[in-house]
């Protein structure tokens, strides 16, 4: 797709380009010249050339704007990439992790937050997460 508005914008200027040289120069000779050619004639080529010269200028804000718009998109990639990463760090942070202790006054097993201290579900000893 943006290959297409590229391929676009460039023959939009192409062809801008070729009528207002065109165009615009034969208006000019057209005023300038000996024979007197119809006033209808010279202001058709000076329309053509405005027409012209209005194409040029379109490919100019066409190629503004999608600029523009890479460069949003770029950005909001950027925010995404970004908000994802701390989501990662967050859950990274939140995420409590529990060992399997057994309990030395029963032999019971209980589940006990790393690091933390616990007790045991059954006789109530002081279970250590290492």
């Amino acid at each position: 797709m943006k290959l297409l508005s590229g391929f676009a914008r460039l023959i939009k200027l192409l062809i801008g380009w070729v009528m207002l040289i065109l165009f615009g120069v034969t208006a000019v000779y057209g005023i300038f010249d000996e024979v007197r050619d119809e006033p209808g004639v010279i202001t058709i080529c000076f329309l053509m050339a405005l027409a012209g010269l209005w194409l040029i200028l379109s490919a100019g804000r066409d190629r503004k704007k999608a600029e523009a718009i890479r460069t949003e998109e770029t950005r909001y990639r950027r925010q995404q990439e970004e908000a994802a990463q701390e989501r990662y760090v967050q859950q990274q942070r939140d995420e409590i992790r529990y060992v399997a202790v057994e309990c030395p006054g029963c032999g019971a097993i209980g589940k006990v937050r790393l690091g933390g201290v616990g007790r045991c579900p059954y006789c109530d000893t002081p279970l250590q997460g290492k």
